[in-house]
């Protein structure tokens, strides 16, 4: 599952203030003024009432009319990033994930952060300023637990997948917003009623970088190819096929003996190893015949890539010590006649790569189309 964007909750999750209880920019502004005593006594009493939070936005507001910006900023700086952070927004940044804050902390901090650590946008609440002073007054565009409904209102607007979507947060006020992602993750988690509502946590961004990685690393092999190697085993004129159920379809049709290319393994030596497991055949190896691109399809969606390597075997024994289903050897001269019983991939490999060579080339494309009634072949063609 791919991650198409990452949200950031600010207060407590990318900062860490040590001023107050709440890790908030609001916090370390107010208690940057000098009148830390009287800031927390307006957060004491108001934090509880949630249906007086518009009264309380507009008393803090109101707490920094005619003080300057930049004069308060030297104060707080620099900003007390949660370890990691930095490496955090490296990473994600050269995935090309979009990156962005969403808090009821203050645009005056989020818009520092986008300066240093390159993030593509936030949501905030914000403080006005004017001529470097603040007015007293600002825009309250959310309070602490709306973060869901803002959240959905983006993902709607920017025509997102939920499933899709990561949002770290710290603390109970994140709940909404884990509620409404694929990847909800929490960080240095400041109540326990958090902890059913995240699908991991974690101390710091270091860890949450692994985290990701992993992620996209394991997105990355599953659309990685799958390397097989495929045995054209012959005696004679004869060649060996075996019954196996090809992908689930084609019931119990006859095709090539094919094995997985495990890590440090030669696709020779998978092949080998595949005919001597499955028949107890020594086999003997010819040549390196070509490559066989395969993509499977479902509703004109590639869900699977193969790349066969075609090996070409001979034996001197053409006596099976042992049968893991059923094995048969083929006359190559009379093929045609036993095309019904064949996967028609395979019937094609041998015609156009083993038989006498209809094409120059050694690579072919294939691709198979599945559905509910089973899989087709739609094309087999050299490159």
């Amino acid at each position: 599952m791919p991650i198409d964007l990452i949200l950031l909750d600010m207060d407590g999750t990318i900062i860490q203030p040590d001023c107050t209880r709440l890790q908030s920019s609001w916090d370390m502004l107010g208690h940057a003024t000098g009148r830390g005593e009287e800031w927390d006594a307006l957060c004491n009493y108001y934090l509880p009432k949630p249906e007086l939070h518009h009264e309380w936005s507009t008393k803090q507001f109101a707490f920094f009319k005619g003080l300057n910006v930049q004069e308060l900023l030297d104060k707080i700086l620099p900003l007390p990033y949660t370890p990691g952070f930095s490496e955090f927004c490296q990473y994600v940044t050269a995935q090309s994930i979009p990156i962005g804050i969403i808090s009821s902390g203050l645009d005056l901090i989020a818009k520092k952060i986008i300066e240093e650590m390159s993030l593509n946008f936030f949501i905030t609440n914000h403080i006005h300023r004017e001529q470097d002073l603040f007015t007293g007054t600002g825009a309250l565009l959310f309070h602490l637990h709306e973060k869901g409904q803002r959240i959905n209102e983006l993902l709607t607007r920017r025509n997102y997948n939920r499933n899709n979507v990561m949002f770290i947060g710290d603390h109970t006020n994140d709940i909404s917003a884990w509620e409404r992602v694929g990847f909800p993750l929490g960080i240095n988690l400041k109540d326990k009623q958090c902890y059913p509502y995240v699908k991991e946590q974690f101390t710091n961004f270091y860890q949450i970088t692994t985290y990701l990685k992993n992620i996209l690393h394991a997105e990355q092999n599953q659309n990685s190819p799958i390397y097989l190697a495929v045995g054209a085993m012959l005696f004679e004129e004869n060649i060996l096929l075996l019954q196996h159920n090809y992908n689930g379809d084609y019931g119990n049709l006859y095709g090539l003996p094919e094995g997985k290319i495990e890590q440090q393994e030669h696709p020779s030596e998978a092949v080998i190893s595949e005919l001597k497991k499955r028949t107890g055949l020594t086999p003997f190896l010819k040549e390196y015949v070509g490559l066989v691109s395969e993509y499977l399809t479902e509703q004109d969606t590639i869900t699977r890539h193969s790349l066969l390597h075609l090996f070409s075997l001979s034996t001197q024994n053409p006596a099976f010590k042992k049968k893991e289903g059923s094995i048969q050897w083929f006359a190559l001269q009379e093929l045609e006649h036993h095309r019904s019983e064949i996967i028609p991939r395979d019937y094609h490999i041998i015609k156009h790569m083993l038989l006498p060579k209809t094409s120059p080339s050694n690579y072919f494309n294939c691709r198979i189309e599945k559905n509910s009634t089973g899989s087709r072949l739609l094309n087999f063609t050299a490159l």
